[in-house]
């Protein structure tokens, strides 16, 4: 099982097609291995790819539910992104296929981890983050092998604040 301790973002500046590069960093302990930094490129998944076609759909039943999920730990701002919550949908997703998505993506703004959930009985875990005062997205980390089709039952999901 995956206790995620913190994370982060680390922005490394704007490539020549004008997006910003950087990458997402958990820093945690899984199952009983030492301390790891698990790097995830932002603005693209672990293979460099990222899904650049305009997506606008709405929220799976199971993305609803894992986002009401998330949204019922004492974050800070939380009725704000409980309102947002209501109205959420589903304006990206990462091109390696895992069930990360995003329902906000704005240029230049630096991503802020709200909380943290490890998958019980696997060492991948989830992370819900905000761009500004905007609810972002949830971003999908697998490291036990393939990724799934969609994101796991909130009944799996260990959630804590970040």
């Amino acid at each position: 099982m995956a206790v995620w301790l913190g994370a982060g973002v680390r922005l490394l500046g704007r490539a020549g097609d004008g997006r910003f590069r950087g990458s997402v960093f958990l820093r945690g302990r899984l199952g009983l291995s030492a301390d790891q930094d698990l790097g995830v490129e932002l603005g693209g998944d672990r293979h460099g790819r990222w899904d650049t076609s305009a997506v606008q759909r709405a929220l799976t039943a199971r993305e609803r539910d894992v986002l009401a999920a998330w949204l019922s730990v004492d974050l800070p701002q939380a009725d704000r992104f409980r309102r947002q919550a209501e109205v959420a949908v589903v304006v990206g997703t990462c091109g390696c296929g895992c069930p990360s998505i995003d329902f906000h993506r704005e240029p230049g703004v630096g991503m802020d981890v709200l909380a943290n959930a490890g998958i019980r009985g696997t060492d991948d875990g989830l992370f819900l983050f905000a761009l500004g005062d905007r609810l972002g997205g949830i971003e999908y980390v697998g490291v036990s092998g393939d990724d799934p089709a969609e994101l796991p039952h909130p009944n799996l999901l260990s959630i804590s604040r970040a």
